[in-house]
C-alpha cells in the first residue's frame, strides 16, 4: 500500500510564505464547494477560510495546486477539530481499536498518538490505520500508544531554535524523530533512516556557504542534514565527515541571504546523545574534489595556477613521473607555501601511500647533496624556502631517499626511487582539461570528445545520463576496446574521478558509464550491443543494471567495470560529445557565466508547476528537488 509523507512536497521556507500570501489571495479558500479541509479534494482550497489559509502558508501548493492528501494532513495537525466542512477527528474513537495494531479504518483509539502519527503519514486518518500506521507507533508516541513528540524544545521542525554563528550545546536524548529518511544520494553505506532529531534554524545575511559540524565534538554516531524549509528541499547532508572521530559529522551547504535554512542533528540507527554543534559561515572544503584540474584562484590568495592529482603505474620511476606530466603538458608542482600545501591538500587531495603508492611531486634532492637535509630543490628551479618535512624527516632511510613525497595531509617525506604511485601535477594556465579531451582521428580515434565531470553532491546513474543528455551529449559509450582504454588512460587517471579507499580492501568506484543491462542483456545506451567483456574479474555480479570504472584491493583506475544498482550515488561521470560538443550551463539563467546565488534564488522562485520554464531543468514541468539538484551539480563557473 502506498504512503506519501507529507513532507516529502518542497516548500521553500520564507519564500513558500510570500508565495502562498500573494500568489492566490485567499480566492480558494472558504468556498463550501471545496469541501471539508480534513479530506482531500483535488481542486484548490478547502471550505473553511481561517484553516485553508494556515493550510497555504505551510504549503502554498495546497491552494495553486490541489487539495490533496498532504494538505488535508496539514489541516489536521494545524487546525480546530473538523477543519471546517465537518467529519471531525478519527482520532479516540475507542471502536478505531489499539494504535499499536492496524485495523482498516482510519485513526485509532489512543488521540495524542494518533494525532501525531497522522502528522507524519495522513494515509493513517484519512484512509486506513495499516500495518505502517501501526509502525510509526514507536517512534513518534509513548506510553505504549499515548502521547507522542519528546519532551525537548525544538525537537519539531516547526519548533526549530533560531541560531547564528557559534558552537551550540545540544542534546538529542527523549528527542523522537519527525523528519523524513534521507535520499539515496545522501548514502554513505550505511542507510537513509535518522534518529531521533532536534532541529535549528539560521537565516544568513549575505549569500555565503554554511558549515555544521559535530566533527570530534559528539559522544555519539551523529548525522546532519539541512533544509530549506520545514519539509522543504535538501540542500545538505553528512552522515560520517571525513577525519572525524567517533563517527561525527561535518556538513556544507550554500545558502542565500534572507532565506532561512533549518538544520536537523540526529544519528544513525536508534543513537542518542549530546555534543557541541559548530555553525560558521564561509566557503568549505568539500567532502571530495570537485573539479578534474582546480585553479588556485588569485582572489582567494592564490597564484592562479590549476592542479591534478594522476595515477601512475604501481612502482613507477620517478622518470616515468616525469614523461607522465610531460604529456599532460604540465609540470610536477612546486609546493612553497603552507597556503598552497592546505589547497591541494583541501582540493586535490592525495591519497594513503598504501592505497596507491607514493605520491610525486617536483621536490629532489642532488644525489651528491648532503645527508639527509641538504640540496633539496625544487624541479621548476624556483628556490626552496618553505619547507613541511613530517617530525623526523628527512633521514635518508633506507638510503638513497633522494625523493620528495606528499602526504595526504601536505606533510613531506624523503622516499627512495621506483615505488611512485600518483603524481601532483601543476599547470601555469588552464589546461582545457575540465572541457573535454578530444580523441584526434588522427591519432586513430573517432573525433569525438569526452568530458569527465564530477558531480557535487552525489547523482546517480539516471541524474548523471540526464545532465549529459542536457549538456549535449550522452554518457560515454566505448564500442570498441581501443576506445575504452583511451578513455581510461586520458581521463581515468585522474584520481579526482575515483573514491580513493584508505582502506585497501575497499573498491574503487570510477566514472559511471553509459552501459545498462536491458532486458539481461549489456547494451550501450546508444542500443549498440556489448561485444567484449571489459568486467572486474567476477563482475557483474547482479548487483544492478548499470555500469561504472571500477578496481578492488586497493588497485588504482581500472579500465574495466562493475555493476551496480541504478540508484546507487556517484560523484563522477564522463560524457561523450560525438560532434565535439558544446557545453551549454542551463542553470546559468542570469547568462553571468557561473551557477551562483543568483541562480540558486531564481530556481526557488519558479517553485512549482512550471511548464516550460528554464528553472524546470529536468523538463516535467514542475520546478522540485531534482532540479534544484541539478543546479547544485553545476554550481561554480560554467565550462
Amino acid at each position: 500500500m502506498f504512503h506519501r509523507n507529507p513532507l516529502s512536497r518542497p516548500m521553500v521556507g520564507v519564500l513558500a510564505i510570500t508565495l502562498a500570501s500573494t500568489a492566490f489571495g485567499g480566492d480558494p479558500c472558504g468556498d463550501p464547494a471545496a469541501g471539508d479541509c480534513f479530506i482531500a479534494n483535488a481542486t484548490p482550497g478547502c471550505d473553511d477560510a481561517t484553516c485553508c489559509a494556515l493550510v497555504c502558508l505551510i504549503d502554498s501548493f495546497c491552494c495553486e495546486g490541489e487539495w490533496d492528501v498532504v494538505c488535508a494532513g496539514y489541516a489536521q495537525e494545524n487546525c480546530d477539530s473538523g477543519g471546517g466542512g465537518g467529519g471531525g477527528s478519527p482520532c479516540g474513537d475507542p471502536a478505531a481499536g489499539d494504535c499499536n495494531v492496524a485495523n482498516g479504518t482510519p485513526g485509532c483509539s489512543d488521540a495524542a498518538c494518533c494525532e501525531a502519527v497522522c502528522a507524519v503519514d495522513s494515509y493513517c486518518c484519512d484512509t486506513a490505520w495499516d500495518s505502517t500506521c501501526a509502525g510509526y507507533v514507536g517512534t513518534y508516541c509513548s506510553g505504549g500508544g499515548g502521547g507522542g513528540g519528546g519532551d525537548l524544545p525544538n525537537d519539531n521542525c516547526v519548533d526549530a531554535i533560531e541560531i547564528g554563528e557559534g558552537d551550540i550545546a545540544f542534546s538529542t536524548v527523549g528527542a523522537t524523530s519527525d523528519g523524513r529518511d534521507l535520499p539515496e544520494t545522501c548514502d554513505e553505506g550505511f542507510g537513509t533512516a535518522f534518529a531521533p532529531d532536534i532541529w535549528y534554524a539560521i537565516t544568513p545575511s549575505e549569500d555565503t556557504g554554511i558549515i555544521v559540524s559535530t566533527c570530534n565534538q559528539a559522544d555519539y554516531d551523529t548525522r546532519l542534514a539541512a533544509y530549506a524549509g520545514c519539509g522543504g528541499p535538501l540542500v545538505g547532508c553528512n552522515d560520517d565527515g571525513d577525519g572525524c572521530a567517533g563517527l561525527s559529522s561535518y556538513m556544507t551547504f550554500p545558502a542565500l541571504a534572507g532565506e532561512t535554512y533549518l538544520i536537523r542533528v540526529g544519528g544513525y540507527g536508534t543513537a542518542t546523545g549530546s555534543g557541541t554543534l559548530s555553525v560558521t559561515f564561509g566557503d568549505a572544503p568539500p567532502p571530495y574534489p570537485t573539479e578534474i584540474t582546480p585553479q588556485w584562484a588569485v582572489e582567494d590568495g592564490g597564484n592562479g595556477h590549476f592542479y591534478a592529482n594522476l595515477r601512475v603505474p604501481e612502482d613507477s620511476t620517478f622518470a616515468t613521473v616525469e614523461a607522465l606530466v610531460a604529456s599532460v603538458g604540465g609540470q610536477l608542482a612546486s609546493v612553497t607555501s603552507a597556503e598552497e600545501a592546505a589547497f591541494i591538500r583541501d582540493f586535490v587531495r592525495v591519497s594513503e601511500p598504501g592505497t596507491y603508492d607514493r605520491c610525486a611531486f617536483g621536490l629532489v634532492q642532488d644525489p651528491d647533496g648532503f645527508e639527509p637535509g641538504g640540496d633539496w630543490y625544487w624541479t621548476s628551479g624556483e628556490a626552496l624556502v618553505w619547507t613541511n618535512w613530517r617530525a623526523g624527516e628527512p633521514n635518508d632511510n633506507p638510503a638513497p631517499e633522494d625523493f620528495g613525497e606528499f602526504y595526504p595531509n601536505a606533510e613531506w617525506n624523503d622516499c627512495f626511487d621506483g615505488d611512485f604511485g600518483q603524481v601532483l601535477v601543476e599547470w601555469d594556465t588552464d589546461p582545457g582539461i575540465a572541457d573535454g579531451i578530444v580523441w584526434e582521428t588522427a591519432d586513430g580515434g573517432n573525433g569525438h570528445r569526452y568530458q569527465a565531470v564530477i558531480a557535487y553532491p552525489q547523482v546517480d546513474w539516471n541524474t548523471a545520463r540526464q545532465l549529459a543528455e542536457d549538456a549535449g551529449g550522452h554518457l560515454v559509450t566505448m564500442e570498441t576496446a581501443d576506445e575504452r582504454l583511451w578513455v581510461a588512460e586520458n581521463l581515468g587517471i585522474f584520481l579526482s574521478l575515483w573514491e580513493q579507499p584508505s582502506n585497501t580492501f575497499d573498491a574503487n568506484r570510477g566514472p559511471l558509464v553509459g552501459l545498462e543491462n536491458v532486458g539481461g542483456s549489456w547494451q550501450w545506451i546508444t542500443g549498440e550491443p556489448l561485444v567484449e567483456s571489459p568486467w572486474w574479474p567476477g563482475e557483474p555480479s547482479g548487483d544492478g543494471p548499470i555500469a561504472q570504472f571500477f578496481s578492488l584491493n586497493g588497485d588504482g583506475p581500472s579500465a574495466v567495470f562493475n555493476d551496480l544498482p541504478a540508484d546507487f550515488p556517484m560523484w563522477s561521470y564522463i560524457i561523450e560529445f560525438d560532434d565535439g560538443g558544446s557545453e551549454p550551463c542551463p542553470a546559468d539563467f542570469d547568462g553571468d557565466g557561473v551557477v551562483g546565488g543568483s541562480d540558486f534564488g531564481f530556481l526557488l522562485s519558479q517553485w512549482g508547476s512550471c511548464e516550460g520554464c528554464s528553472a524546470d531543468l529536468d523538463g516535467n514541468g514542475l520546478v522540485e528537488g531534482p532540479d534544484l539538484g541539478l543546479l547544485l551539480v553545476q554550481w561554480g563557473a560554467c565550462p
